[in-house]
């Protein structure tokens, strides 16, 4: 039955907000929370975050839930957490951060990629299974080396972005397996932190946190914490994970050959392995359940894409609905947006190009072309950009024998529809899974009190299906070919003019 006690709040830490949700011991969602913070860019390529700012946003949620539903907060038990990959938190010896976080979406450390590749590109893959690229930790901490020199050398403590919102909680110095990974400093086979990793960052082990993992309590919300937030004393909180491991086992991708498109701020296509099948091209992490690692074929710019166009295209007093209205726009576009192709590289891209340099773009345009072309070639070219992540996974053998999608973009119809045909491939929509409602389901886990691996799976009406049309899909093959080559053709220019 729901609303059956204990209770547990799932908290993840995304790039543009806070999100929290309450579940029943039957994984039913109860109640959910939003809270959004500012991202800073100070310069081109630049991208950060004040951390303090997630800390608020998540109190903030924690208690607007609890105040709203007293009777049910009594009866919270746990609370998982999951968050960004890549984003450290720099602290001083006072565990305050001693600047803001640069984001994974960041793209100012170029030179030091460059370097890393040069002199430790082979140590690194084989030590921490990944290359070198611009969204990692490792080469922004050799950026704030060069640039920040007093800045670097205040560097007692690192966090990952969800860890200092858990250490904001329980006091607890604590990260998880997947979070160190993103980090590019740690040693994937022994699952500690490399001294050769370290020793390139210029930091010592006594720096970072202890690796734990994902299902580990590591403790309680501290007394003080827990009555500003109206929970009850001994309410424990798990460790918890990267928001797309979150993400995996909320929607019950715990088997190998399981494949899931991530529709979050960035997007990308995931590929659940039986052990570490790392590629120089692709994120490799641990997952939730091991020995399983996954994939990710990641692109920058999805819901940035559609947050960015809305801004620019939509009328003010519909700014705050979250698809509607752009799917009412995109819809009177027929398929193929009346010739305009969209390159959603706002952020540079990555898969399968790892290039900051890219720009987006709208081409084919002409005098014709009307306010609605212009949307729905962002959702095509968000599609197409998702086709290019699933066709390397594709031709790299890693086996996808069903595919799923999570996200906010899940509450778009029109755009998983898109995405269906471009790529080609059934999909399975979870319209209610997303990094948090996964973090409560690591709660749950955690504490045995849900033992169904399959996570929302167990919830009702969350799933939606989408097959997608052969027509469809041969028309907007057609259209792909031209993206590619228009992304060929542009990529010469923009290396050219780099900022």
């Amino acid at each position: 039955m729901a609303n059956c006690p204990p209770f547990m709040l799932g908290v993840d830490v995304g790039t543009s907000s806070v999100k929290c949700v309450l579940i029943d011991a039957n994984g039913v969602t109860v109640a959910q929370r939003r809270a959004p913070y500012p991202t800073q860019f100070p310069q081109p390529r630049f991208a950060e975050q004040e951390p303090d700012h997630w800390v608020d946003a998540a109190f903030q949620c924690i208690k607007s839930i609890t105040k709203a539903f007293p009777d049910l907060a009594k009866n919270i038990e746990c609370i998982g957490l999951s968050g960004t990959a890549h984003t450290a938190v720099l602290l001083d010896a006072s565990m305050k951060p001693i600047r803001a976080a640069i984001l994974w979406k960041d793209q100012r450390s170029e030179e030091q990629v460059e370097y890393l590749e040069r002199e430790h590109g082979d140590d690194i893959e084989k030590i921490c299974l990944n290359r070198a690229n611009c969204t990692w930790t490792l080469p922004q901490l050799l950026w704030l080396k060069t640039h920040e020199w007093e800045i670097y050398q205040k560097i007692c403590f690192l966090m990952i972005s969800k860890d200092y919102v858990l250490f904001k909680l329980t006091g607890v110095f604590a990260t998880d397996f997947s979070s160190a990974v993103s980090t590019l400093l740690v040693d994937a086979s022994s699952r500690t932190w490399s001294a050769k990793l370290l020793d390139i960052a210029g930091l010592s082990s006594s720096s970072l946190p202890p690796i734990m993992d994902s299902t580990d309590v590591v403790g309680t919300v501290q007394s003080s914490v827990a009555r500003s937030l109206g929970l009850n004393d001994g309410v424990k909180v798990v460790v918890g994970s990267l928001d797309s491991a979150a993400e995996l086992f909320g929607t019950g991708a715990i088997e190998p050959g399981t494949g899931m498109i991530r529709l979050g701020t960035a997007g990308g296509v995931m590929a659940v392995t039986a052990g570490p099948k790392p590629n120089p091209m692709l994120l490799a992490y641990p997952h939730i359940i091991q020995p399983l690692w996954y994939v990710q074929a990641a692109t920058n710019s999805c819901g940035t894409a559609i947050n960015w166009v809305k801004s620019l295209l939509v009328d003010q007093e519909r700014i705050d609905e979250p698809f509607a209205v752009l799917e009412e726009w995109a819809s009177r576009s027929p398929l193929g947006s009346n010739g305009v192709v969209f390159h959603p590289y706002l952020l540079g891209e990555r898969v399968p190009y790892w290039d900051p340099s890219l720009k987006a773009s709208f081409t084919n345009v002409s005098i014709g072309t009307e306010r609605a072309d212009f949307i729905r070639a962002v959702f095509e070219g968000i599609a197409f950009s998702l086709r290019d992540c699933y066709e390397y996974l594709r031709d790299h053998e890693y086996e996808m024998t069903q595919l799923k999608l999570a996200g906010g973009g899940a509450q778009s119809p029109l755009l998983v529809k898109i995405i269906a045909d471009v790529i080609g491939c059934d999909i399975v929509a979870l319209t209610e899974a997303d990094s948090a409602l996964g973090a409560a389901f690591v709660a749950s886990y955690a504490l045995g009190i849900q033992t169904d691996r399959n996570g929302v799976q167990t919830t009702q009406g969350a799933i939606t299906k989408y097959p997608y049309d052969d027509g469809n899909s041969q028309a907007y093959s057609r259209i792909y070919q031209a993206y590619k080559d228009i992304q060929r053709s542009l990529a010469g220019i923009y290396h050219r003019y780099r900022d």
